[in-house]
C-alpha cells in the first residue's frame, strides 16, 4: 500500500457548521511510505477472514477491521493506545479516531493500492 507523500487535509463536511479539524495532522508520526496489508490481525489470530473493511494505523501500522466488522478492531487499537489516525486500504481516505473526522490526501491521484490480504 503506498500512501500519499504530501500528507492528508480533512475531507469537507456539509453537515458540521463549521469546517472539521484534526488536531493530529501537524503531529510528526514514524509512517513508511509503504505499509502491508495483511488482513485484520485480531480475527486472522481467532481463525476468522470474515471482515468488511480494513483499517491500517498510521503510527505502527496495525491491520484491523472496519467498524462495520463484527470485532471493529481497528478502532479498539485506537481506543486502546492512542493512535488517532488509521487509513483505509480500499479507499483513498482516512480516519481520525479521535477527532471523528474523515481525511482526504493532500496530493492529487494517491496511489493506495492493497498488496496481499483480503479487501
Amino acid at each position: 500500500m503506498r500512501l500519499p507523500q504530501a500528507g492528508w487535509r480533512t475531507a469537507p463536511d456539509g453537515g458540521r457548521p463549521r469546517p472539521p479539524a484534526c488536531r493530529h495532522l501537524d503531529e510528526e508520526r514514524p509512517t513508511p511510505s509503504r505499509l502491508r496489508v495483511t488482513g485484520c490481525a485480531e480475527c486472522l489470530a481467532a481463525g476468522r477472514q470474515d471482515w468488511v473493511h480494513l483499517r491500517i494505523c498510521l503510527d505502527c501500522g496495525h491491520n484491523g477491521c472496519c467498524d462495520s466488522s463484527a470485532g471493529a478492531h481497528a478502532w479498539k487499537h485506537a481506543a486502546g493506545t492512542g493512535h488517532p489516525i488509521a487509513v483505509a486500504v480500499e479507499e483513498p481516505w482516512a480516519w481520525c479516531y479521535a477527532d471523528e473526522v474523515f481525511l482526504v490526501p493532500d496530493s492529487a491521484g494517491p496511489d493506495v493500492r492493497s498488496g496481499t490480504g483480503r479487501t
